[in-house]
């Protein structure tokens, strides 16, 4: 990646990725995302490791990661030139209100890409809600457990309820704090979807 582009992204408020038609990350915006790293303990440690990787995969949830692809597929084609939208990053401790913007930047050589720039808008402490400890997310260590899996919206950070229920027309979305007022537990496993109102949100964004 040539340094004028690393310069860019390093001097960009937030965290950066520039992002090719296919989803390769090409290059991240460095001091930010060592930064953002520190506060919220993502699993990547070095800027290096997420060079070359591609951003659909690091995305959990299939539901998400189309919704994901969808949003990249009309910014690179030129059919947005910008989307635009506020979603949660919560920690255990931490309520976080965050926005993710994709826009399109020439490369050079009649080459393009999608910019993504997340930037955190406020963040709240509280006390601490296991149910965002990001161990719960599946993966290998969750998958070691035998708990049953509750649906997050990977947007809003609402929980599907009842636990097991995958039907939306007989199931509630509940906030995290609600999840447990109606005897939710930390006993289960994160899967990432997408809630009916952050679909209708991100189609029209």
């Amino acid at each position: 990646m040539e340094k004028h582009f690393q310069d860019f992204l390093n001097a960009m408020d937030g965290v950066t990725y520039l992002v090719d038609g296919a989803g390769t990350i090409l290059a991240v915006g460095q001091p930010q995302w060592r930064n953002f790293l520190q506060r919220t303990g993502f699993t990547f440690s070095r800027t290096e490791d997420v060079i070359g990787a591609n951003i659909f995969e690091l995305v959990t949830g299939e539901e998400v990661k189309e919704s994901y692809r969808r949003m990249h597929r009309q910014v690179y084609e030129g059919h947005k030139p910008l989307i635009s939208f506020q979603y949660r990053c919560d920690g255990p401790e931490v309520k976080r209100q965050m926005r993710l913007s994709l826009s399109w930047v020439p490369l050079g050589d009649g080459e393009g890409g999608v910019l993504y720039q997340s930037q955190i808008l406020s963040e709240v402490e509280r006390p601490p809600i296991g149910l965002l400890d990001p161990e719960l997310i599946l993966g290998p260590l969750a998958e070691e457990r035998n708990y049953p899996i509750v649906t997050m919206c990977s947007y809003c950070q609402q929980v599907a309820w009842p636990i097991g229920e995958t039907d939306n027309e007989r199931r509630e979305w509940l906030s995290p704090e609600d999840y447990y007022a109606r005897g939710g537990h930390s006993d289960v496993r994160i899967s990432h979807g997408i809630c009916p109102g952050c679909v209708a949100h991100l189609e029209a964004a």
